[in-house]
């Protein structure tokens, strides 16, 4: 609830660990320096944040999935790679490009 919203467009979904040359040691090595680099497409993404949150699918609050997250951003393209490792220990990993205000109009406001 501290954050503010940041709304981003996924590029390229499901990459895996090896695509970015990582093992899991070498996540929690990084996590822990809070510091590191990771190297995907000719790209250098440099470490930005790390924690913990808790995913909620189509806002259902009774059902949530926790899991700990690891950023990396590439400032020269605006890109970020977002790494997060599930509590069943499955991962998920994607790269994408954060939106700016003028690029989204809403239409409608929800309830």
């Amino acid at each position: 609830m501290d954050d503010d919203v940041m709304l981003e467009v996924s590029i390229k979904r499901d990459l895996k660990l090896n695509d970015l040359s990582l093992t899991r040691n070498d996540l929690e090595r990084i996590k822990e320096c809070k510091q590191g680099e990771v190297k995907y497409m000719d790209m250098l993404f440099s470490y930005e944040t790390s924690g913990g949150a808790t995913f909620y699918r189509d806002s259902e609050l009774d059902y949530g999935r926790d899991f700990t997250y690891i950023d990396f951003y590439n400032e020269k393209n605006k890109l970020t790679i977002s790494v997060r490792i599930y509590e069943d220990s499955t991962e998920k990993i994607m790269l994408s490009q954060s939106l700016r205000k003028e690029q989204i109009t809403i239409l409608s406001e929800g309830k």
